[in-house]
């Protein structure tokens, strides 16, 4: 046996016999098993649970997606309005909407070259963007939602966009301030209906 690795692992030199082939295979794989340990895979940081895609609809449910495999979660949701309309969110549980008044919210929202900010408590449901009643332009918008199917209060962090006329840019922040473990989440209008997308990705830890 030769030793030239820089992990010092065993390998054959060529005077070794034939015979002894299957011992050097077998020292090989054991130093190199030595000095790694158990192999673990590596995970990305996204992981692509489900995409649903609807059209004109007034609410649209996504169930199971959220599970004990992943404490966080990100939302990618696109839509096109059909009127004017305040858009909203509800956590579901074994198929149904919490619609309990135990959503809190705050929002600081750019549009031109104003800035303001509102809140909320005790709502029946979270809120994530805002449609003026003059527009039917695309939003999008993005969530994070830390520790939904823990029994925990779960906060909701939404950056979305919309546009038609002026660029408007609102920052949420929900909280449901009950510990429940939710597996799905519900996207609302308050008025018309909604055509759009909704992707969502577990974060790995």
């Amino acid at each position: 046996m030769g030793t030239t690795t820089n992990n010092g692992w065993p390998t054959p030199v060529a005077t070794d016999l034939v015979k002894d082939g299957w011992e050097a295979i077998k020292d090989l794989g054991d130093a190199i098993d030595t000095t790694l340990g158990v192999y673990t895979p590596s995970t990305s940081g996204l992981t692509l649970i489900n995409t649903t895609s609807f059209s004109a609809v007034a609410s649209q449910s996504i169930n199971d997606v959220f599970s004990s495999t992943y404490d966080n979660y990100k939302i990618i949701l696109d839509i096109t309005p059909s009127t004017g309309l305040d858009t909203r969110f509800r956590m579901r549980a074994s198929g149904a909407d919490d619609s309990t008044a135990n959503y809190d919210q705050q929002v600081l929202r750019a549009a031109d070259t104003v800035i303001n900010g509102s809140r909320a408590l005790n709502q029946t449901f979270g809120r994530f963007a805002q449609a003026n009643t003059d527009n039917s332009g695309r939003v999008t918008c993005e969530f994070t939602l830390f520790a939904p199917n823990l029994a925990k209060f779960t906060y909701i962090h939404t950056i979305g966009m919309r546009t038609s006329g002026d660029i408007t840019i609102e920052n949420w922040h929900n909280i449901h301030s009950v510990a429940t473990a939710f597996d799905g989440i519900s996207i609302l209008t308050s008025a018309g209906t909604i055509t759009g997308t909704i992707t969502v990705y577990g974060l790995a830890d």
